[in-house]
């Protein structure tokens, strides 16, 4: 799987910009702070083209949105000026995405024991979340702007927490997990090591202490990826090469 973050494909030079510009400000500092005219600045075009391309704030929001979550949707001709959607439809686009990450990490095998390894649910969770940082963070941080969105994304990172924690327990019988005597009270744990390298990490740079800045800029994903992964699973399995 790709770990680009959504391999947007959008023929307008500005209409790229302003989803740069404005997922990253979405993204680090929510919506309600966030001006048309800082999107603008940061996009580095006039604040009135803004308005020639979006009805308002709320149609920007629900662009980044399904830019990131759909990429491939603006490959054709827009409509200008655009216009915001349905919080319905943000949520059933997200739905499937969702369903397909948890079916890929709740295959189990014959016997009773998952497909993937410890390493291998890792990895397809860094990749997704990472394809996808944008829309996650920024959903999850609006919900009063994105409320049925904001609904289907909670309940995801629920059935995630649960998924995890059945896992885990399965990982240590197979020998794969050293014992652990809370699991359920690490699974946050092995979230949130994803999500540092995967969302917060490359969309909140700005905010990033010194400590914390220097030599993360200009990180790449495999690089990021690689950090996560040798993290967690020297923490977690008897064996981390394996």
């Amino acid at each position: 799987m790709s770990t680009a973050p959504g391999n947007l494909t959008i023929s307008d030079a500005r209409l790229r910009a302003v989803y740069e510009a404005a997922s990253q400000l979405f993204a680090a500092r929510g919506y309600g702070p966030t001006q048309v005219s800082q999107i603008a600045e940061r996009a580095n075009i006039a604040t009135g083209t803004i308005y020639n391309l979006f009805a308002g704030k709320k149609a920007i929001l629900h662009f980044v949105l399904l830019a990131n979550l759909n990429p491939g949707g603006f490959t054709e001709e827009v409509q200008l000026p655009i216009r915001e959607v349905p919080d319905a439809h943000l949520a059933d686009t997200l739905t499937p995405i969702l369903e397909q990450l948890f079916q890929r990490l709740a295959a189990l095998n014959a016997s009773g024991h998952p497909v993937l390894s410890f390493r291998e649910i890792l990895e397809e969770l860094f990749d997704d979340i990472y394809r996808f940082n944008r829309a996650f963070s920024i959903i999850n941080d609006n919900p009063k702007e994105l409320p049925l969105a904001a609904a289907q994304y909670r309940s995801g990172v629920d059935k995630l927490y649960e998924l995890l924690d059945q896992h885990l327990r399965l990982y240590m019988q197979a020998g794969q997990v050293r014992p652990i005597k809370y699991p359920h009270l690490h699974i946050r744990n092995i979230i949130e090591g994803i999500t540092w390298w995967a969302i917060y990490l490359p969309l909140q740079a700005v905010n990033l202490d010194a400590w914390n800045r220097y030599g993360s800029q200009g990180l790449s994903a495999a690089e990021a990826k690689e950090i996560a992964l040798d993290v967690l699973c020297h923490a977690y399995l008897i064996n981390p090469h394996s």
